[in-house]
């Protein structure tokens, strides 16, 4: 595999992990209890960035921009999971 293909593979892998992590976080439940939801919301935002990392570390300029926009959830995710969750 090239570094083009690679990074594509990442970035859509990122971007899909991302999407899912956001749609967990966005649920509302008639119980409210998000634990589980928020959890694995956090989960896949984690597993997202740590895939994101990949272009971000060794592709070119645009593939680092394009990690970027696929890992900014990440932060309404984790902000949504703090003021939710119930420790």
């Amino acid at each position: 595999m090239t570094n083009r293909e690679i990074n594509l593979l990442a970035v859509s892998c990122g971007a899909l992990l991302m999407l899912f992590a956001l749609g967990n976080s966005l649920v509302t439940l008639a119980s409210q209890d998000y634990r589980g939801v928020l959890s694995t919301a956090l989960v896949a935002a984690i597993l997202g960035l740590c895939v994101l990392a990949v272009p971000l570390v060794r592709g070119p300029a645009p593939w680092r921009v394009a990690a970027v926009l696929c890992a900014m959830p990440a932060a309404f995710v984790l902000s949504d999971f703090v003021g939710r969750f119930r420790f």
